[in-house]
C-alpha cells in the first residue's frame, strides 16, 4: 500500500534561518538552513533551538572591566595645570582630583595618578630586584599635619605609572573659610632594600593648593614632581614632632626632662602593623660620647600621636653640665620588632661636627643650663645617629 507522507512532514514547522555575527554573505559564520543535506544539520538546529551562541560575539559590559586601567586615561583631558605640555613626556608628573562637600566640610581625595616614574633618577636607582615598592603620605600645609598614608604598592621595574583610586585614598575635615589658606603636600616614598640613614627614601614632593575648591566643588589638577635632595630631607625629615620640656635646678644639680606627647609619627616599615608602640628613651652622654645614664617612659600602644605626660629626673653636676649631651630618642619596642622613630639632641655636637654649632636645640639647651624657666616646646624629630662610644 502506498502512503503519502508529504502532509506529515508539513506538520513540523521548520526553524527560521539566522546568522550569528557578520552578514550571511560570509560562509564562515552563516549557518545553513534545514534544507541542507549535511549530516550535522540536526545538531546545528538543536543548538539554535536552545539559543546558544559563541561567547566571543556577546557585548562587553564596561562596568565589568577594571576601572583603574582606564580611569587615568579618561581623566587626562580636563586637568588644570601650571606645567609645560612637554613635561608630560620629559618629567614625572601627577594628576589629582578632589571634591569638597560643603555640608560636612570635608575634602575628598578622589584619584591620584603618578606617571613617568621611570624618568625619576631616585626611583630607578639602587633597584636590584624585580619589584619597586612605593607609597604616598598626605600632609596639610602650612601646619604639616599628617592626614593619611596610602598602602604600600609593589610595581614591576617596567611599570612607569600607577593609579590610586578612591578606595585607596581618604578624606579630611577642613572648613570652607580655610580652603584659601591651605594646601595638600604629597610625599612619595620608596621602600629601600638596603639600610639607609632614613628608613625609607623620599623620592619627591608635590604641592596642591586648595583654593580652587572654594570656587568649584571639584578640582582636577596636574603638577610635576619636585624631586628631593639630601638638604630638603635634612631640613624636613618628616618623622613627626615631640613636645618636651627641660629644666635644670642648679642648687640641687638635677635635670628634669618632661615628655608630654608626640604627633605625626611615621607608620612602621613593616606592613603587619600600622603605627608604633612608642616609648621615649632619654640618655645622657659625656663629651666623648660615653653613656652616663639612661631612663625611658612607658610604652604607648599603636598611635601616631601618643601621649606620655611623664617626667624623668637625672642627677647632673654643674661642673660637667655644659659638656653633657642629652639625647631624647623615640623608639618602637615590641617583642618581635624594634625600630628607631627619630630623636632630638641637646648639647654640644658630636661625630665630627663642630662643637657648639648654632641650631635651635643648642640655643634651647644653653637657656636651660642658665636656670631660666621655659615652656614646653615642639621639637622636630630627626633621624637617629650613633652617639655612644661604647655600650
Amino acid at each position: 500500500m502506498f502512503i503519502d507522507i508529504y502532509p506529515i512532514l508539513l506538520l513540523g514547522t521548520p526553524p527560521s534561518q539566522f546568522a550569528v555575527g557578520p552578514s550571511s554573505t560570509s560562509p564562515r559564520v552563516s549557518i545553513p538552513s534545514n534544507n541542507s543535506t549535511s549530516p550535522n544539520t540536526d545538531r546545528r538546529m538543536s543548538l539554535q533551538m536552545r539559543g546558544r551562541r559563541p561567547s566571543m560575539f556577546d557585548p562587553i559590559d564596561p562596568k565589568e572591566l577594571q576601572q583603574a586601567l582606564y580611569a587615568s586615561a579618561a581623566t587626562k583631558g580636563s586637568f588644570s595645570s601650571n606645567t609645560n605640555p612637554e613635561d608630560d613626556l620629559t618629567r614625572p608628573i601627577s594628576r589629582l582630583t578632589m571634591t569638597y562637600d560643603r555640608d560636612s566640610d570635608h575634602v575628598f581625595i578622589d584619584t591620584l595618578s603618578l606617571e613617568n616614574l621611570h624618568l625619576s633618577d631616585a626611583y630607578m636607582n639602587n633597584n636590584n630586584g624585580e619589584f619597586i615598592s612605593i607609597y604616598c603620605r598626605f600632609r596639610l600645609l602650612p601646619e604639616k599635619r599628617n592626614l593619611f598614608q596610602t598602602k604600600i604598592v609593589r610595581l614591576t621595574r617596567l611599570q612607569t605609572s600607577y593609579f590610586f583610586d578612591k578606595k585607596q585614598l581618604n578624606e579630611f575635615e577642613l572648613s570652607y573659610e580655610q580652603l584659601n589658606y591651605h594646601a595638600i603636600e604629597i610625599l612619595l616614598y620608596k621602600i629601600s632594600t638596603t639600610k639607609p640613614l632614613y628608613k625609607d627614601i623620599r623620592l619627591a614632593t608635590i604641592k596642591y593648593d586648595l583654593n580652587e575648591l572654594s570656587q568649584s566643588d571639584q578640582s582636577r589638577m596636574k603638577k610635576s614632581f619636585d624631586e628631593c635632595d639630601s638638604n630638603s630631607i635634612l631640613n624636613d625629615p618628616d618623622l613627626g614632632e615631640l613636645l618636651i620640656s627641660l629644666s635644670y635646678l642648679q642648687s640641687a644639680a638635677k635635670l628634669s626632662v618632661v615628655i608630654i606627647e608626640a604627633k605625626n609619627l611615621r607608620p612602621l616599615s613593616i606592613e603587619t602593623k600600622s603605627y608604633p608602640d612608642a616609648c621615649v628613651k632619654v640618655t645622657l652622654y659625656d663629651r666623648n660620647g660615653k653613656k652616663i645614664k639612661r631612663k625611658k617612659t612607658s610604652v604607648q600602644r599603636t598611635s601616631d600621636c601618643p601621649t606620655f605626660n611623664e617626667e624623668l629626673v637625672f642627677e647632673l653636676r654643674r661642673d660637667i653640665a655644659s659638656d653633657v649631651i642629652v639625647e631624647v630618642r623615640l623608639v618602637h619596642e615590641s617583642l618581635s620588632y624594634k625600630e628607631q622613630l627619630g630623636s632630638v639632641i641637646f648639647g654640644p655636637s658630636v661625630n665630627g661636627t663642630s662643637k657648639g654649632s648654632i641650631c635651635p636645640e643648642n640655643v634651647y639647651w644653653s637657656t636651660v643650663l642658665s636656670g631660666e624657666s621655659l615652656n614646653a616646646q615642639w621639637q622636630m624629630l630627626k633621624p637617629s645617629i650613633k652617639i655612644e662610644e661604647s655600650k
